[in-house]
Parts: C-alpha cells; structure tokens; sequence
C-alpha cells in the first residue's frame, strides 16, 4: 500500500487543545450566531449494511448513559426464535448528546472479544442524535452462548463539559447458514499476549483495533515532527507509524495504521458538519493473514502474540491496539500440521528531515517489506499461503509561525 500525504497547517499549536480521549471542544462563545444552537444530526458518508430479506430477531446489547470513565456491563443472550445460525448479523448503536463536549473513543467487548470501536460527534446546545451500523457476522461464534458484555465511552462531565453520552446498542440476527467467510472460532489472547489454536486450524486471522489516541501527540501521529523542529507536537524520529504484530517474537505481520480525523479533529469541529472524517464513527480494524504460522501455532501449546507501533518514542504511551484471532477449521482432522517454509524481512526505513524557514517543513520518507510462507496438510490437500506486504509511507507536512 502507498499512501502520500501532504498537509499544510497555519495554526500548529491549536492541535494540542485535547484531553485525556478527545480533542476541543467548541465554545458556545465562539460560535457564530448564524450557526444557531441547533447543529445537523451527523451523516456517515457510506452505504447502510445489506440486510437480507426475511425473518429477523433483535437483542439490545447495552444501553447506557456515559459521563466518566465506568464501564457498561451486562449480559448478552442469543436471541431467541432465530435458530443458532446466521447469514448476517447487523449491529447498530444510536446515540445522542447535547451541551458541550468533547469527542469521546469507545469500546464494546462481548465475551472479551471487541467486535465495535467507536468515536463520538460534538454535540450542540440543542442536542443532537447519530446512529451507526457494522456487520459483525464474522463474531458469530462469539454471539452462539450467553457472554459477558462491557461497554466504555469514557467522557467527562462537569460545570463546564456538560453533554452526557446516551446510547443504545442493538444486533439484529438473520437466521441462515453463515458464508466461507465466517471463521468457526473468535479467540482472543490470554492474559492479553498468549495464544492457543485448536489443532485442526487451517487458516488463521488476527485483526487489530490500533487506534493512536490518549489525548497526546498520539491522536495527531501523521503531524508529528523530530525533535529540532519548532512544533508543538514532537515525537523523536517523526510522523511515520506502523503497526506490527509478532508471533514469538518473529516478525508476522506489518501494515500502516488509517489516519482518522476525529470530529474534534484540528481545532474545529465545523470542519466536520455535517460529514464526518471516514471511519471515524467505525475504527476498522487491521488484519494480517497468520496463516503461513498456522503449522507452529498448531501444536497445542500456547504462542506469544505481540502487537507494537514504530515511531512511537520509548516510554510514551498513546496507542491501543486490542487483537482478536479468527480461526477456520478443518472439521474432518483433528489435527492439521504444517511448517513455515519463508520469512523475509526487509530493512525498515524511516527518516524524517527538518528544515527551517519561513515556512518550517518536514519531509518524511518510511518503507518497509514483509513475506512470510508456510503449508498445511488438510484434508483436502496442502494449502501454502504466501502473504507479502509492501509498505511506502511519504508526508510533506508544512507550517508557518
């Protein structure tokens, strides 16, 4: 994947008007009377979910008021008439807000499995509403028996952030035989670095909610600089990021994390209204085929999985990256073995340079490469995966006093 950003900002320092999960928010003095105390509702910029015709059955998964950092916990039921097999699986959160308030990033696990990462809109004097809907069929293994449920949109609420988060998660069930796409099993890491593959695994998948946040530099990491530069919002070598994923200890997995601009993003919240910045209402996760591993992991002991994020400097925190393991089986062996015949990794490049002037600039320039190859014998025959991925990173980023 290439990605070219370029970006030019003439007030660098509001970047740092932000707290602990949020950016600023707008002041009911600073807004323009033609602008009203009465905002647009969001619009998500994509096409609803496809729901399949028929018979459909729906549970409400949380509901909820957020105003500081207590988590949601309750308990999901499967839902009842719509049979323990779906073709689809349609989660959908409303919410609504109003006051004054920051945007706020939040989590809903079931079972330990996080199958929803969010963030929230500004809210108007007024009040305003927003909805946003996921297909989570892949978690249908996870959705099969009663769970615990946890749910945080971690806020502040107090004489001067006054908008309380109030929202309401449901999933809609579609009974019918799930597609090839829907893995058999949803694990998710022991102790949060450990993991145990059934034995007959034939494909595995892990994805990754990275999200650079914490209200630091973190949440505007593509706008990062080095550190001669004059510039509010510093981080050692510069603004290049990747997310890797190691599987004891060797390399597995490389990928660029999305730039998301949250609704608060760059110090103006109008610059998001009506539309939001893609993803922002929906954190997609990163995947990585850990297939070509499939033969190691499948030795019925348990592998340590590690997730990390280069540029990030030592010691400084701002990056969440939760990992969920989707698994296929092969339900005609018991076992499936295999063996990782390929792992090159190329050299790592990242360099960002400085330099000076009536207009400061930044150029950056970050590459890197993986591939990793391995079979397993399945009852259907070898299968070898070769997963190869091929990193270039380029930002010119722009400012002046």
């Amino acid at each position: 994947m290439k990605r070219r950003i370029v970006m030019s900002m003439l007030a660098g320092a509001a970047l740092l008007a932000s707290t602990l999960l949020g950016t600023g928010p707008a002041r009911a003095a600073d807004v323009p009377a033609e602008f009203g105390t009465d905002w647009h509702d969001p619009v998500t910029a994509a096409p609803p979910v496809e729901r399949p015709s028929g018979k459909s059955c729906e549970v409400t998964l949380a509901r909820a008021q957020f105003r500081d950092f207590t988590p949601y916990r309750g308990t999901y039921t499967p839902p009842d008439g719509c049979g323990d097999r779906w073709s689809k699986v349609v989660l959908r959160l409303d919410g609504k807000v109003k006051g004054r308030q920051y945007d706020r990033l939040g989590y809903l696990h079931v079972g330990g499995v996080e199958i929803f990462r969010t963030s929230t809109p500004q809210p108007s004097p007024d009040g305003i509403e927003w909805s946003v809907e996921k297909d989570v069929t892949r978690y249908g293994d996870t959705f099969q028996k009663s769970r615990d449920v946890e749910m945080l949109i971690g806020n502040v609420v107090d004489d001067t952030y006054t908008g309380v988060l109030d929202v309401t998660v449901t999933l809609t069930f579609y009974p019918g035989r799930p597609d090839a796409a829907s893995p058999d099993r949803v694990l998710t890491l022991d102790g949060g670095t450990t993991l145990t593959t059934p034995r007959n695994s034939e494909r595995i998948v892990a994805e990754v909610y990275a999200t650079g946040s914490g209200g630091g530099c973190e949440e505007y990491w593509y706008l990062t600089v080095p550190d001669p530069a004059p510039y509010s919002c510093k981080a050692g070598q510069g603004p290049y990021r990747e997310v890797q994923i190691r599987v004891d200890g060797r390399l597995a997995g490389i990928a660029t994390p999305f730039p998301t601009v949250w609704t608060g993003g760059w110090s103006n919240p109008f610059l998001w209204y009506v539309i939001p910045g893609p993803r922002a209402f929906d954190i997609k996760p990163i995947t990585y085929d850990l297939t070509p591993f499939a033969g190691l992991l499948n030795d019925g002991r348990p592998h340590r999985v590690e997730v990390s994020v280069v540029g990030v400097p030592e010691g400084q925190t701002g990056w969440s990256a939760p990992v969920n393991v989707l698994v296929w089986q092969d339900e005609r062996r018991a076992r499936v073995t295999g063996a990782l015949t390929v792992h090159k990794a190329g050299h790592l490049a990242n360099s960002s340079v400085y330099t000076p002037g009536s207009e400061h600039r930044v150029d950056t320039e970050g590459a890197h490469r993986l591939t990793v190859a391995g079979y397993v014998d399945t009852s259907h025959g070898r299968v070898t995966t070769t997963v190869s991925r091929s990193l270039a990173h380029t930002s010119e980023h722009r400012w002046t006093d």
